[in-house]
């Protein structure tokens, strides 16, 4: 049998954790100047000299900057069969469809997604970050995507963690190629 005693034990102790979080909470988000709240950036972008780094001036920068060596992904793609790719795409077979006409699953559907409008199949709800993205899934945005899908596209809903190896990524991106009645051509190789 509970007493009086044991309830106000329970009680002080949710109350004590309860006080502990919202404090700690107020503590740590606690700023003497919040002015990068109202559109300043934080930081500075380092230039990036490309001639210096080997790739060609067409090349994104935004891919060096992600860890990613987007014109070693290129090349791998040349030699990246789709049957390693489809293997690969197992793990994105739970969320997403690659055939065409198939339904949505968790993920939109996957046919011809390589130079599609981002965030442009019909009756798919996107999260807001994908809709705030402009442009087309090139195969650059796709294998930054592929690689740290929450770093590329902060806000996303998809669970996924990314594909760490950089052959992988060529395979899926051969893969999603392949996904098209007139696949997209390779990237260049320089």
């Amino acid at each position: 049998m509970i007493n009086c005693w044991e309830i106000g034990k329970i009680a002080a102790a949710f109350f004590a954790a309860f006080l502990v979080i919202f404090t700690g909470q107020k503590i740590v988000h606690i700023s003497p100047n919040n002015s990068y709240l109202e559109g300043d950036e934080v930081g500075y972008k380092l230039p990036v000299d490309l001639a210096a780094t080997g790739k060609s001036s067409k090349h994104n920068a935004l891919s060096i900057s992600a860890g990613l060596d987007f014109m070693k992904i290129a090349t791998l793609m040349q030699t990246a069969s789709v049957d390693s790719g489809a293997s690969v795409f197992k793990k994105c077979g739970a969320c997403h469809t690659p055939e065409q006409g198939a339904k949505n699953g968790m993920g939109p559907n996957l046919w011809n997604i390589v130079n599609r409008d981002i965030g442009s199949i019909e009756g798919f709800k996107y999260s807001d970050a994908i809709l705030g993205k402009r442009g087309n899934w090139t195969y650059e945005k796709l294998a930054l995507f592929l690689h740290k899908p929450k770093k590329w596209l902060k806000g996303t809903k998809m669970a996924f963690g990314g594909l760490r190896r950089e052959q992988d990524i060529a395979s899926v991106l051969i893969y999603l190629r392949s996904l098209s009645d007139s696949p997209a051509p390779l990237p260049a190789v320089q």
